[in-house]
């Protein structure tokens, strides 16, 4: 079996992704921010990129497929048969992304996800005036927020400060709620909200939606695309991002997946 060939046009990937644009904000501003850092393989629509993330203590695998997931996980499953993905790794997918490359990895957890969007025909949302701009003066503040929820700040790092794009409500003087982007690409008109908490003090009085829906006011006048993950069975977050006016676009999961197979790796220079 011949390997898969690397994708070096990163024009034709966004063009691409483009056309679903909805369903790959990641994949387009990880094209246009982190091509360096990356590589991708391409087969007809299927694509898959193995990136290093600014934050991440583990490689990151980007498969997302918005048309013929089947050729997704084909092309996946081929690569790990030619050992060019990394010994371990967390990657988004099609959902059975995991239960595609077994036996090769073992997957240390496995959580499906709902990937929404706010479409342009959603009804504006107003600004909030309580809410304001975090900076890196705010980060000691916004650490000690996370730190109440550390999923919420799972892929925080202080460079994101720099889109401009976090906000935040106070009570009392004291930072209670704030919401960012993990991904913003004003080349290419895309964002990817996420980092949304709220103090455990004071949820159920409408905060994360306040400043969630003051961050989609800051968004829509700098992109096009706005999107976000959520989990499922998180019933709370999916009522707030509906009443903001996003849409499911499709389902995927989330995996951390470790080689199992103890052979001698060929070519695994070029995975990691």
């Amino acid at each position: 079996m011949v390997a898969p060939h690397r994708a070096t046009d990163r024009a034709e990937l966004l063009a691409l992704y483009g056309r679903d644009r909805e369903a790959h904000p990641y994949g387009i501003a990880d094209l246009e921010q982190l091509w360096g850092v990356s590589r991708w393989w391409r087969r007809d629509v299927a694509v898959v990129g193995v990136l290093e993330l600014p934050g991440s203590p583990l490689t990151v695998g980007y498969a997302i497929a918005a048309r013929r997931p089947e050729a997704t996980l084909e092309l996946l499953g081929d690569l790990a048969t030619h050992d060019l993905l990394p010994p371990r790794f967390v990657i988004t997918g099609p959902p059975g992304t995991a239960d595609h490359l077994l036996p090769r990895y073992e997957s240390r957890r496995t959580s499906p996800y709902l990937k929404l969007a706010l479409p342009t025909s959603a009804p504006p949302i107003p600004p909030d005036r309580e809410a304001r701009r975090l900076g890196i003066d705010d980060l000691p503040a916004l650490y000690r927020l996370y730190a109440t929820d550390p999923s919420a700040g799972e892929f925080f790092h202080p460079g994101l400060l720099d889109t401009g794009c976090y906000l935040g409500i106070e009570v009392a003087g004291e930072l209670v709620a704030a919401a960012g982007v993990h991904v913003l690409d004003r080349v290419n008109g895309v964002a990817a909200i996420g980092n949304v908490v709220t103090a455990p003090t004071q949820r159920g009085q409408g905060l994360a939606r306040r400043v969630a829906g003051a961050l989609c006011h800051e968004l829509r006048s700098q992109v096009a695309t706005i999107g976000l993950n959520v989990a499922p069975d998180n019933q709370a977050a999916r009522r707030l991002y509906r009443r903001l006016g996003f849409v499911e676009v499709l389902r995927f999961e989330e995996a951390e997946l470790t080689l199992r197979d103890r052979r001698p790796l060929q070519h695994h220079d070029r995975a990691t």
